[in-house]
């Protein structure tokens, strides 16, 4: 949207002026998400890339995984799975070793979905199982909300695909609690 942008440009001008890197970088990854959710990849793109060089300036690891999750859902959005398969395994990792449980659930959530999507219910399955219980072991108001009723949702329907009817409707039933 031309606001948004409008008002992210004149925060990077501030921002630029006092010379705040951590602020840059934050707005460069504000104007990839609206580009990327406006269809301009290509622009989402560079404006990731930069914010990835920024964080990177300045040591903020856990602002990198979340630029590089966005350039996941990127690819996501233009049906590119294998790419985003690779940087989600990748931020799989990095997740893991910051022992960061929110951001491996939603990682888990989105990597579930790409292997559905590349027709590998099996892994699909496993990352839905396992985000499911690292959402577990957050407070509720800790969890990412839209990535709880999301997974169990994915998990059971998987379920239900495989004729696993049962603990397809177990999982639909812990989804709405």
């Amino acid at each position: 949207d031309a606001e948004a942008e409008g008002v992210y440009a004149e925060a990077l001008a501030i921002h630029t002026a006092l010379g705040d890197v951590s602020g840059v970088a934050a707005l460069r990854n504000n104007f990839g998400q609206t580009y990327r959710w406006q269809g301009r990849f290509e622009e989402a793109f560079v404006s990731f890339r930069e914010a990835i060089r920024l964080f990177a300036e300045i040591g903020d690891t856990d602002s990198l995984r979340r630029v590089q999750h966005n350039i996941a859902r990127t690819h996501i959005d233009q049906r590119e799975y294998d790419e985003a398969r690779v940087l989600l395994e990748e931020n799989r990792q990095a997740y893991e070793q910051a022992d960061d449980a929110a951001g491996l659930a939603r990682t888990l959530r989105d990597l579930g979905m790409v292997y559905e999507e590349l027709g590998r219910p099996d892994d699909a399955l496993a990352c839905y199982e396992q985000g499911i219980e690292r959402l577990r072991q957050l407070e509720r108001h800790q969890a990412d909300e839209e990535a709880r009723p999301w997974m169990y949702s994915s998990l059971g329907q998987l379920y239900a695909a495989k004729g696993e009817f049962d603990r397809a409707i177990d999982v639909f039933e812990m989804a709405v609690q």
